[in-house]
């Protein structure tokens, strides 16, 4: 039924037949009434599907900005994770300035004892030398004084000068040789001084190798720690950005799906009711002129159905015109919709690219770090 005229020969042939019965023949409303019903159904059933889409529409934005709300959580996650990233590192440098403050404390205190010591030493040593050295002088006179009363007995006077005059060359020599062993013990006592104070420099300095070489090795950790968690963030904000890329293209794509499933839904709906129209007008004017001459039966049905068709292209033509102004509308809104998920991919893909940075210069700082630390001193 392409036209709606091929129930015409029918309704010819029943109305020469039962010109004498009168127009209330059931069999034409009863095939009316079965085919507005089955019209009915199917526009019931063209609304169902059309509801349908409308569902998923719906759901398929509530999913997007479930996504979108994640991403922002994300996003604060990240952004404080940055912030204590940044205290713990001030921290650390702080802590690192107090221990240099503490370690030049430490190694003047310990220069200045060490030299106190030394004084006190060297004082002490020369005090017990000079003890020592005045009872080795005391036990040489009294035994110089013994020699000089046995002298005096025995020898005669030129004896005893020439006696005390070697005496006193052997008293100047011991004392020459008492100078020369002092200032020796003095050079000695020095030369060890200086000896130990390069082992403790030697010691100290071992020690903060070693420190710093702890120190490095904790920083490289560091770094390596943050370079695998900047992969890690970055692995993630790209799988992000690809899922929200899919599903900004599966949104666009499902909308457009839906609005020519809504548009072609929309035209066969108008189409049935058309159709309806133009058979429940047939039949009524074919019941109601069942009486009336064939040839202008015929005439007034053809004219009828023409203005009928008119008038109905007519007022689908207005109907597709503002369901066309409301797609664009629609379009207007969800084209709004899209470009916050755009504007959400561009922030996405902008932290991507700072994530990138971020691991970039610190797999710099870390190669740095292995290119400067120092060697381990035995």
């Amino acid at each position: 039924m392409a036209n709606g005229t091929t129930n015409i020969p029918l309704r010819r042939s029943l109305s020469r037949s039962g010109s004498n019965s009168g127009p209330t023949s059931p069999t034409p409303r009863t095939s009316t009434v079965s085919i507005s019903l089955n019209l009915d159904r199917d526009v019931d059933r063209l609304k169902l599907k059309f509801e349908e889409s409308e569902s998923k529409r719906k759901a398929l934005l509530n999913r997007n900005e479930k996504n979108i709300r994640n991403y922002i959580e994300l996003e604060k996650r990240y952004n404080n994770l940055q912030t204590k990233n940044e205290e713990l590192e001030t921290e650390l440098f702080e802590k690192n300035e107090s221990l240099a403050k503490l370690t030049t404390v430490s190694k003047s205190l310990f220069q200045e004892y060490d030299m106190l010591k030394n004084k006190y030493e060297a004082e002490t040593g020369a005090m017990h030398m000079a003890l020592n050295d005045a009872s080795h002088w005391y036990r040489e006179n009294q035994k110089l004084r013994r020699r000089t009363l046995l002298l005096d007995k025995d020898l005669v006077d030129e004896g005893v000068d020439a006696g005390e005059n070697g005496n006193d060359h052997d008293l100047e020599n011991l004392r020459e040789s008492v100078r020369q062993l002092s200032d020796e013990v003095a050079r000695l006592q020095s030369d060890l001084n200086a000896a130990k104070l390069l082992e403790f420099e030697t010691s100290e300095q071992n020690v903060n190798l070693t420190q710093d070489l702890e120190i490095e090795r904790k920083r490289t950790k560091i770094l390596e720690d943050r370079l695998t968690e900047s992969e890690k963030e970055n692995e993630q904000l790209l799988r992000i950005s690809k899922m929200l890329q899919k599903e900004l293209e599966d949104s666009k794509q499902s909308e457009q799906n839906q609005r020519d499933n809504a548009y072609r839904l929309r035209k066969e709906a108008d189409d049935f009711k058309k159709e309806r129209n133009v058979l429940a007008h047939q039949s009524t004017v074919l019941l109601q002129g069942l009486n009336c001459e064939d040839g202008l039966d015929q005439t007034l049905i053809f004219e009828i159905e023409d203005l009928k068709r008119t008038l109905e292209e007519e007022r689908n033509k207005h109907n597709l015109e503002i369901t066309a102004l409301q797609e664009k509308l629609e379009e207007l809104e969800s084209n709004s919709h899209t470009e916050i998920l755009e504007e959400r991919l561009k922030l996405v893909e902008s932290e991507l690219e700072r994530a990138q940075k971020s691991a970039e210069e610190a797999e710099k700082a870390l190669a740095a770090a292995s290119n400067s630390t120092p060697p381990t001193s035995n």
